[in-house]
């Protein structure tokens, strides 16, 4: 099978590799409403090497809001979705006990069945074994939503769901474990691997108060290992709560309203994997007088750059510069587009991140059917090529952003905590793919928008699409696994296309485009 994961081959140092091939979070799921037609129901991201798509499904009912998690295999098979409160399998119907999870809070009976609001409210871990096998044990932490008497939105509780197979047949074994009752904000569920390769670290912010919560995940036991006591008190801060892909950071980055300005905060926790231990922050703050509701964060395949965003603006921040807060560059100011798939206007600013598994970062954006993507997230400044509603999908999707940990991070080999057997990959070279598929470009014949599939892993390449003259009509310098491009200017007709790999090597097609 032809691999997609060039950046994390070249960006991530060979002791993070875990291994090349697990493929958990291949699919990623938008979208909202059962309507059999679109712009409405669900669309599958698919980053799976041999069936790479985005295709249409309806969702049987299931809206995702800003909740939004789901689980592949190691083999990128899709297993099961989590909307806040329903485990969805692949055929998107709920499977066996996988209903009404988180019930019944404030929200479930104000929402349901239209999916749970707080961004990154919902997070699936898998494990393996030193033969880097899955061991078909899952878990799905979640909090419930409640409101507090000073009117605040919280969570009075985390929990954990247990899913696994019981005669062949995926079911939620343990529904709703409260594994720690306190008052946490909604959401902000994030995790890192533990340097044995297999265990898992989440961490878990007490709302206003400077205390965090380390548990750590094994395949049979979930247990608090530490209460830390670090960093400043922040009160009703909207943004993403992140792990470096190294697993070296815990990142809080987010934005509160004092009254006539928006107050950024970032910080950033040294962790060890080991111990789970968190050390000192440094901590960032900055004023703007953007309207705003919102501050979303994501970071580099390298672990190196931090990319906040307002709803208008996306900077970067460099983390290894003496002074991060003066790193501080804009790399995009939204630039006004508008989509009115869904028969309204939606601007398609900036809300959600995540990193994807071809080493670039997507960004969701409104009621929209464009997602934004950072296409070269490694390097500084404008270089990192922020391209602005680049990917469009099936459906409208309003705010949905799936939440992931770095499932290929392995352990510290030599560490003390590399107990269990499991290897990195040692020899990347090993694992580059020399196979002959060729580039997948579809559908053909197109109309608006062409997908490209690059099957060889290569860290760049150039497109160019020439009408039957020879003229050129489009041009793209761009890397990574896939490229959805707009083609809904051009006129009807037959082109020809060529692909130009980094290391000089071509490949050549033709395209239909009907109108």
């Amino acid at each position: 099978m032809c691999l997609v994961f060039l950046l994390m081959c070249f960006s991530i140092s060979v002791n993070a590799q875990y291994p090349i091939d697990i493929k958990s979070d291949y699919n990623w799921l938008f979208g909202y409403g059962s309507q059999p037609i679109r712009p409405t129901g669900g669309s599958l991201l698919s980053f799976n090497g041999t069936s790479f798509d985005t295709s249409w499904h309806n969702h049987n009912g299931i809206w995702l809001r800003a909740t939004n998690t789901s689980q592949s295999d190691k083999d990128g098979n899709l297993l099961y979705y989590f909307d806040g409160y329903h485990v969805v399998g692949a055929n998107h119907l709920l499977i066996t006990n996988g209903d009404s999870l988180n019930c019944c809070e404030q929200d479930f009976l104000n929402n349901y069945p239209q999916g749970a609001a707080p961004v990154q409210g919902g997070l699936t871990l898998a494990f393996m074994d030193e033969n880097n096998e899955e061991l078909n044990t899952y878990y799905l932490f979640h909090k419930p939503f409640n409101v507090n008497v000073n009117g605040d939105v919280v969570s009075y509780n985390f929990r954990a769901s247990k899913i696994g197979y019981i005669n062949n047949e995926l079911v939620v074994i343990e529904k709703d474990n409260i594994i720690k009752l306190d008052t946490f904000p909604p959401g902000y569920i994030s995790a890192t691997r533990h340097a044995n390769g297999r265990d898992w670290w989440i961490v878990q912010h007490r709302f206003n108060r400077k205390k965090y919560y380390v548990f750590l995940a094994s395949p049979d036991t979930i247990q608090l290992v530490h209460t830390i006591q670090k960093g400043i008190y922040n009160k009703l801060i909207f943004g993403q709560h992140l792990f470096t892909p190294d697993g070296t950071k815990y990142i809080q980055a987010g934005m509160q309203n004092d009254f006539d300005s928006y107050k950024y905060h970032i910080q950033i926790f040294p962790f060890d994997r080991c111990t789970g231990l968190m050390s000192n922050p440094v901590h960032i703050e900055f004023v703007d007088s953007t309207v705003t509701s919102s501050a979303s964060a994501a970071i580099s395949p390298n672990s190196r750059y931090l990319y906040l965003a307002n709803r208008f603006e996306i900077w970067q921040f460099d983390l290894l510069a003496p002074d991060i807060l003066a790193s501080k560059t804009t790399v995009a100011e939204y630039d006004g587009f508008i989509d009115s798939s869904g028969g309204l206007p939606f601007g398609t600013t900036f809300v959600w991140k995540q990193l994807g598994p071809d080493g670039k970062i997507y960004i969701v954006g409104n009621n929209t059917t464009y997602l934004h993507t950072i296409d070269n997230p490694d390097e500084p400044g404008l270089a990192c090529n922020v391209n602005q509603h680049s990917f469009k999908m099936p459906t409208l999707n309003a705010y949905s952003m799936p939440n992931f940990p770095n499932y290929r991070l392995g352990p510290i080999d030599g560490s003390p905590c590399d107990t269990l057997g499991i290897d990195n990959l040692t020899n990347i070279n090993d694992k580059l793919d020399n196979n002959s598929e060729p580039v997948r470009l579809y559908p053909n014949p197109a109309r608006d928008y062409i997908t490209l599939l690059i099957p060889r892993i290569t860290k760049q390449w150039q497109f160019a699409l020439f009408d039957i003259q020879g003229r050129e009509v489009l041009h793209l310098h761009s890397r990574g696994a896939f490229r959805s491009l707009d083609v809904s200017q051009l006129a009807a007709g037959l082109y020809l296309w060529r692909l130009v790999y980094e290391d000089g090597k071509e490949e050549r097609g033709k395209l239909i485009l009907q109108r």
